[in-house]
């Protein structure tokens, strides 16, 4: 058998592997989450009075509470 080349318009069974894109092209294809709830986050921590005195605690002396050093 024997590979012959055809242009893109010319072969209609191309699959994916078969089309070359430029990575441009496929820049805006590429997501990922934000999370845009950051500030609030850190200040209900801030604000959170068993976080904060666990925080101290961990602050004065970390081998007291293991695993949060």
């Amino acid at each position: 058998f024997e590979v012959k080349y055809k242009p893109g318009l010319e072969n209609r069974a191309a699959d994916a592997l078969s089309r070359c894109y430029d990575e441009a092209e496929l820049c805006p294809m590429v997501s990922y989450p934000q999370w845009m709830e950051s500030k609030k986050l850190l200040d209900e921590v801030k604000s959170d009075p068993i976080i904060q005195k666990l925080l101290q605690e961990v602050l004065a002396d970390p081998a007291h509470k293991p695993g949060f050093e």
